[in-house]
């Protein structure tokens, strides 16, 4: 786990509220939720007993979701599912998507207009739409749970989350580069949390009741080394 050197910004907001609470915002960010006169050397002194865990939190969050230092979206190429495939506009709905047999990824263009990394990004939603329904339709009923629904969305500092109040969960745009079995284990963990919303013994032990190697496909997801691109194509 990377040791977290870059100073840590702190914003304090003054609510009506009868506690103090903190929230890493990103590794880089500690927004504090203060009672509107709680004096400034309480929040202080919470923030240094804290430190230990802020420290551990930044250097989770630095771990988690890092930007790849090559593009992984272009109008030229793309890397789904840990393959690159070349990008080429059609006209027909039903051959988009990569093709079976070849590193060719068709990306619907409709009329005239020439390919964009828009047209390229609605087709990557689509298919990691596709992928995130099949893993429910498979993993719901065999742990016995079921989400409300399920959205897509950019994340800096994480590859999903859970609201258990409306049992939906998020997942990351980005997961749909990886390989599948990386993506599903991110659909198991965040299925998990709407049986035990912490990450706590229970959590745990209900994860490794469901996909027992969560832990090394977490490990690889984390530290996930993006292949070379060919360079025959």
């Amino acid at each position: 786990m990377e040791q977290v050197t870059t100073p840590l910004k702190v914003n304090i907001l003054r609510k009506p509220i009868k506690h103090i609470y903190l929230r890493l915002r990103s590794a880089d960010e500690l927004e504090v939720s203060a009672p509107k006169r709680c004096p400034q050397k309480y929040i202080d002194e919470l923030i240094a007993e804290r430190h230990d865990w802020i420290t551990q939190r930044r250097a989770q969050l630095r771990d988690t979701a890092r930007s790849p230092s090559v593009p992984l979206l272009s109008t030229e190429r793309v890397l789904l599912a840990g393959r690159w495939y070349l990008c080429q506009a059609c006209r027909n709905a039903k051959a988009a998507g990569p093709e079976a047999d070849s590193a060719l990824f068709n990306v619907t263009v409709r009329g005239d207009k020439g390919l964009t990394e828009q047209h390229v990004d609605r087709q990557l939603r689509r298919y990691l739409s596709e992928r995130i329904t099949a893993l429910l339709t498979y993993w719901e009923p065999l742990m016995g749970v079921k989400a409300s629904c399920f959205g897509i969305r950019k994340m800096h500092t994480r590859w999903g989350t859970c609201n258990t109040r409306t049992e939906k969960i998020w997942l990351s745009f980005q997961l749909v580069h990886f390989p599948l079995e990386l993506l599903e284990y991110v659909v198991v963990h965040e299925l998990t949390h709407l049986f035990e919303r912490y990450h706590n013994r229970r959590f745990y032990a209900l994860m490794d009741s469901f996909l027992p190697n969560w832990r090394s496909l977490k490990q690889r997801l984390n530290h996930y080394e993006i292949p070379d691109y060919p360079s025959g194509q």
